[in-house]
């Protein structure tokens, strides 16, 4: 039977049908918390109306910055009705970055925000909503849904990802792409409202946000833990308590969740683990993977945030092949056509390596104020004698004689670590900024033990090894300007970096100097 994936309708209209059909469903449910789907959308709506009577337009933006909880599904949709896009803060990230990416955004009118976080944008607080007594004072705002057209072409959400020159680059995402990705998950894996999904990621992932809205979307519940920090063991219990069907998660946090459930089975309510945002690791997951009573569907996805994050989709059944022959990267969502093509933008023949090129609805509206770099990436080609607009991701990949596409690697300096795309020469950049004697600074990725990437950071400087600066100064004087995942697990001085025979710098035999 083929399934229509036509005409998807924008993911707050979603909601608002979905809380006419089911008012009181649980929608969201976060420890002893819970609110219904009616509750949701009244409430929403009251901090929509309170926005627009602070002078908030279609087309501005908001900032979010509180640990996930009821309240984060309440300021996005009321967000969303209103034709502004929301602009997820992780509180997890040190203050100076967020103030690093608060200041990119032109339009940022807002930043809602609770106590706990509050300190976190400066001495300047005449952007910030406090949430903390936020609903004592919007109460006589009308419940009714907000009377604005939002056009599919307007910014839904705006996520930050790494940069080049140590300043996160800030992605747009459009109402256009992001329905039509939660439209396709609905119908190509039947999700309703008994998919209860549990939120694993970090609020500022763009996997959080489809996690998140794809449950209100088909009408579902979300389920959010208390804790501040991902908790595996907790995670399998609240599936279990919840009976939950989906979980959405990068590779690394599915590691863990699996070392801390060994048996799938313990987690019998589970249907689809929709896994994405970095290579996977088959012989970390065989224990799962390779239970011949399991029910529990491996969906492997790929896809980048400046394509709405999902962009291909392939389910996983010949765990040993992907082994040798890698993990193919499927099939392409709908409305969305892959392309492997050379430097000139032209189709690359069967077997050779090219660049993965994105077509179709997904693609986002740029980078916010980087032209140079929006010149680079979202570009034309031709396709069937016209000229389409297309992404380039700077991923290199292959396709096989049997038409499946193998992702190979990144073209350019970056990795993905905890599903988190990062540019190593961002962390270069803030190492060598923070110590004038330190001349060079190089990252090299490493593993232990099919452990998840590590980093370890070479350092250079031409005075005496006496004189160096202390690991531990260095340690200290970035430590706020680095979240976690980008913090160097090894620090190292080196006398000189080996070189290529072209006089580049060899880091393959860097990586052998790693210990």
């Amino acid at each position: 039977m083929t399934i229509d994936f036509s005409q998807p309708k924008l993911v707050h209209l979603m909601f608002e049908e979905q809380a006419l059909k089911t008012p009181h469903r649980n929608a969201v449910i976060r420890g002893n918390e819970s609110i219904s789907y009616r509750e949701l959308n009244e409430l929403s709506n009251k901090l929509s109306h309170h926005l627009l009577a602070l002078g908030v337009e279609k087309g501005d933006s908001i900032g979010i910055c509180f640990y996930p909880c009821i309240n984060t599904l309440v300021c996005i949709l009321a967000i969303l009705k209103i034709g502004a896009a929301y602009v997820p803060f992780d509180p997890m990230n040190p203050s100076e970055r967020l103030a690093l990416i608060s200041n990119q955004l032109d339009n940022l009118r807002y930043i809602i925000t609770n106590s706990e976080t509050y300190d976190y944008f400066g001495s300047d607080k005449k952007q910030i909503i406090l949430i903390d007594d936020l609903f004592s004072r919007i109460k006589s705002c009308s419940n009714e849904n907000p009377a604005i057209n939002v056009d599919e072409d307007n910014i839904c959400y705006i996520v930050f990802t790494s940069g080049t020159t140590g300043t996160p680059k800030a992605v747009t995402v459009k109402h256009s792409g992001w329905a039509n990705l939660l439209n396709w998950f609905e119908k190509k894996y039947k999700l309703d409202s008994e998919s209860v999904n549990v939120l694993v990621s970090s609020f500022g992932f763009d996997i959080s946000q489809r996690s998140m809205l794809s449950s209100l979307y088909v009408g579902s519940t979300l389920i959010i833990s208390e804790s501040k920090h991902f908790d595996p063991i907790l995670i399998g219990e609240l599936i279990n308590k919840h009976h939950a069907k989906t979980l959405h998660l990068a590779p690394s946090s599915l590691y863990s969740i699996i070392e801390a459930w060994e048996d799938i089975n313990s987690l019998p309510s589970l249907r689809y683990l929709f896994i994405g945002g970095e290579a996977l690791s088959v012989p970390r997951i065989s224990s799962w993977a390779e239970n011949e009573n399991r029910i529990c569907n491996f969906i492997h996805q790929y896809g980048v945030a400046e394509c709405t994050d999902v962009a291909m989709s392939y389910t996983m059944n010949n765990f040993s092949s992907y082994l040798k022959n890698g993990i193919p990267l499927g099939e392409p969502i709908s409305n969305c056509n892959i392309h492997v093509l050379d430097e000139e933008l032209n189709p690359v023949n069967i077997g050779d390596i090219g660049e993965l090129v994105i077509t179709g609805d997904g693609i986002g509206a740029g980078y916010v104020n980087n032209s140079e770099l929006n010149s680079e990436r979202f570009v034309k080609i031709k396709i069937h004698s016209k000229f389409v607009n297309a992404y380039r991701t700077g991923d290199f990949a292959r396709i096989r004689c049997d038409g499946e596409i193998i992702c190979i690697g990144r073209k350019d300096n970056q990795v993905k670590i905890r599903g988190i795309l990062t540019n190593l020469s961002d962390i270069e950049s803030v190492v060598k900024s923070c110590n004038n004697e330190i001349k060079e600074a190089i990252v090299v990725p490493y593993h232990e033990n099919e452990s998840d990437i590590k980093l370890c950071i070479f350092l250079y400087t031409d005075m005496d090894e006496s004189l160096r600066p202390e690991i531990k100064k260095i340690k200290n004087s970035i430590i706020n300007r680095l979240p976690k995942h980008m913090f160097p697990n090894k620090f190292k001085w080196i006398d000189s970096f080996p070189l290529t025979t072209n006089g580049k710098v060899n880091r393959i035999a860097l990586s052998n100097l790693i210990i």
